[in-house]
């Protein structure tokens, strides 16, 4: 893992699909049971992998990545349920 986040933060591309194929089904879980609609769990992921691709070098411990990814992604989802008022969440 500490391998990958060092090619992420120099931009490798191919290091970078290795991450989203890692975390993508794991993190659309997560947004998919918080939001309750697929499309907007399907935004909030990509945003959560831009977030990562962009501010990887925030990541200092590749051990980590998985927590950062999740806390990043449910910020993500809170805020799409904050910008739409009629947001219902579904539990």
């Amino acid at each position: 893992m500490e391998e990958l986040l060092k090619r992420i933060k120099h931009k490798d591309e191919e290091a970078f699909e290795e991450i989203v194929n890692m975390f993508q089904r794991q993190l659309l879980i997560i947004a998919t049971f918080r939001l309750g609609d697929k499309e907007f769990a399907d935004d909030a992921v990509q945003d959560t992998f831009l977030s990562l691709f962009n501010n990887c070098k925030k990541i200092k411990d590749a051990n980590k990545m998985k927590a950062w990814l999740t806390k990043v992604l449910i910020n993500k989802c809170n805020k799409i349920i904050k910008q739409n008022k009629n947001f219902k969440i579904s539990f």
